[in-house]
């Protein structure tokens, strides 16, 4: 099992206390949310990149993918203006050189209020967004890099590709190599799937997959049942990296390494 943890689960000044009981736990990827390195986008560059890449490097580490990729830019829409959407775009651009210079070679995209339908009827959202990814999954390609989208539920606000169904019908649709399907574990759950039952239908292999609970909480009491979920992982023989993420809590490097045993537990 390829085994990393989302750098939200800490502060900038715990990071190095965190790296290092990670790697003491046989962790070995640090997945990262851009604006935890660069508040605000600032200094974000792919030369900054590469030097992110060597520190994590000497601490044991590889970085697999990003997530947050739209943290801080509420005016990025998917179905927004002409104009939004090729900004939206120039960003993604930005984030797949940042990725390449990370190491990483997924985006997560997520952002749930980015990517707000509005008034538009089912059919019409997948047609226009199709477009768009399309062409973000063409600028993605030659950094090495795909753009997987996460299923996201009701409960986080979001109304567009909200079952994991949907993401693989986008994907399948769009049909670029830069553009892949993301699996959250919670997510799929919290709008009434069943995570190891889709995993058991086959379709699309996940590009890449994070293990979480509701509301990015801890894992000291969890709700989903992660050893049969991990038991479909497997059968799938599942070969990318897995990626917990969760919100920073009280005592982070205890609470994520609670997380990274059931996760060695339960899916390894």
């Amino acid at each position: 099992m390829k085994l990393a943890v989302s750098n939200i689960a800490w502060d900038a000044p715990e990071a190095e206390h965190m790296l290092a009981g990670l790697a003491r736990a046989g962790v070995r990827g640090i997945e990262v949310a851009p604006t935890k390195l660069w508040p605000d986008w600032t200094g974000a560059s792919p030369s900054a990149a590469r030097k992110a890449a060597l520190r994590f490097s000497e601490a044991g580490f590889s970085v697999p993918a990003l997530q947050a990729i739209l943290f801080g830019r509420p005016d990025l829409l998917v179905f927004g203006t002409a104009e939004q959407q090729a900004a939206l775009v120039e960003h993604i651009e930005r984030v797949a050189a940042l990725a390449e210079g990370l190491g990483a070679r997924v985006l997560v995209f997520g952002s749930p209020r980015n990517r707000d339908p509005g008034v538009l009827s089912a059919d019409e959202a997948m047609d226009r967004a199709a477009d768009l990814f399309r062409r973000m999954a063409e600028r993605c390609e030659p950094h090495g890099v795909c753009l997987c989208l996460e299923p996201n539920p009701g409960r986080y606000d979001c109304r567009f590709l909200t079952r994991w169904q949907d993401v693989v019908r986008m994907v399948e649709r769009v049909d670029h190599p830069g553009l892949q399907a993301h699996f959250d574990v919670a997510c799929v759950a919290l709008e009434g799937d069943d995570p190891a039952a889709e995993l058991a239908r086959g379709g699309p292999m996940p590009a890449h997959l994070h293990v979480t609970e509701p509301d990015l909480g801890p894992f000291g009491a969890p709700s989903l049942d992660h050893a049969r979920i991990g038991a479909a992982v497997r059968a799938r023989t599942y070969p990318n990296w897995i990626s917990i993420e969760m919100r920073r809590a009280d005592d982070p490097l205890s609470r994520v390494l609670e997380a990274v045993e059931l996760v060695k537990r339960c899916y390894g």
